[in-house]
C-alpha cells in the first residue's frame, strides 16, 4: 500500500477484497520489504471462471444506505478471457453529529489465459471519500476517566460543522503474471502503481484539560497531501519432493519505490466551549 503521512493514507473498501489474511513472524517475508513481526495481505478479487453475480441494497446504522454489485465470469466459451467488477456506493451519517460520509468505490479486473501455462490479470480499482472527519483528538478527562460532569457523549461533535471536511481519493493499477516451466518451476510476477491524494479540514480538542465545568481551548487544522507508490514483485517458485518429504523452495526480489508531501496548518484562534453542551460559534 502506498505509504504516506498524517491523514495522507489509503484505506480501500473490504468489499474489493476476496480475502483478508494475517501472517506473523517469519513467514510474513514471503511477501518482500515488510516489518518482521508480520503483515496483513488484502487479496482483492479476482476474475472467475465460472458466472457468478451479486446485488445488494443495504440499510444501516445513522441512516446509511449501501448499494453493491459483484459480476464475474468468462467472456468466450473456451474462458480464454475472463472479468470481474466490483462495486459500491454508501452514504449516511455516523457515530459524530454533524458528520456525514460518502463512499464511491469500483474495481475491475480481467485476465487473459494466455496458454495452458501462462495467465496475465489486470487490476484497477478507484475509490473516492467525501464528508466530514471523525478524528476529534477528545481530552483524556471526560473519555477514559470521568470529568466532574460525568462523561461526554460519545456522539458529542467537538468541531464546527462548517469546517469539517475529509476528502479522499485513491486509485490504483496493476498486474499479475503467472507461468509454469514444467511441473517442478514456475515463475510469477507482481506489479502495481497506487496514488492517493487528501484534503482535511477540522476543529479539535486543545491540549488543554476541560474546567471542572467543561470549558475546554480548541484548535483548527489543515492538512493537504499526495502519495504516490509503485513496486514490483518477481519470483521463482520450485516444488519438488525427496523421499517422503514435500518442498516449496521459493527465490525472487522486489522493488518499492514511494513518495509523498503533506502540508499542514493551524490555528488557536478558534472560542473555547462546553464539550459536555456544545454550542458551535464558528472559527474568528
Amino acid at each position: 500500500m502506498p505509504t504516506g503521512g498524517q491523514w495522507t493514507r489509503s484505506q480501500f473498501d473490504v468489499f474489493g477484497f476476496e480475502s483478508i489474511e494475517v501472517l506473523k513472524g517469519p513467514s510474513a517475508v514471503l511477501f518482500g520489504q515488510v516489518a518482521p513481526g508480520g503483515l496483513v495481505n488484502q487479496v482483492s478479487k479476482r476474475p472467475t471462471l465460472e458466472s457468478r453475480g451479486l446485488a445488494s441494497v443495504q440499510y444501516g446504522s445513522f441512516d446509511t444506505i449501501q448499494a453493491a454489485a459483484d459480476l464475474s465470469g468468462p467472456l468466450d466459451s473456451d474462458g480464454q478471457f475472463l472479468y470481474r467488477i466490483a462495486g459500491l456506493y454508501r452514504d449516511g451519517g455516523s457515530q459524530i453529529d454533524h458528520t456525514d460520509l460518502e463512499r464511491k468505490f469500483i474495481a475491475p479486473s480481467f485476465t487473459w489465459n494466455i496458454g495452458e501455462d501462462t495467465s496475465l490479470t489486470f487490476l484497477a480499482a478507484y475509490q473516492e471519500d467525501r464528508g466530514g472527519s471523525t478524528y476529534q483528538f477528545l481530552p483524556v478527562t471526560g473519555t477514559l476517566y470521568a470529568a466532574p460532569l460525568g462523561y461526554i457523549r460519545r456522539g458529542n461533535f467537538l468541531g464546527e460543522p462548517d469546517h469539517n471536511t475529509f476528502d479522499r481519493d485513491q486509485w490504483s493499477l496493476g498486474y499479475e503474471l503467472k507461468h509454469r516451466f514444467n511441473d517442478t518451476l514456475s515463475f510469477q510476477q507482481n506489479a502495481r502503481f497506487s496514488d492517493v491524494s487528501t484534503f482535511y479540514e477540522g476543529v479539535v480538542a486543545g491540549r488543554t484539560v476541560p474546567t471542572p465545568a467543561g470549558m475546554m481551548s480548541r484548535r483548527a487544522v489543515r492538512g493537504i497531501g499526495d502519495a504516490h507508490n509503485f513496486t514490483i514483485d518477481s519470483r521463482l517458485m520450485a516444488e519438488f519432493q525427496t523421499g517422503e518429504v514435500e518442498h516449496t523452495l521459493v527465490g525472487g526480489f522486489d522493488y518499492i519505490r514511494g513518495a509523498w508531501s503533506h502540508l499542514r496548518t493551524g490555528t488557536d484562534n478558534v472560542p473555547p466551549f462546553n464539550i459536555f453542551l456544545p454550542v458551535y460559534t464558528g472559527i474568528s
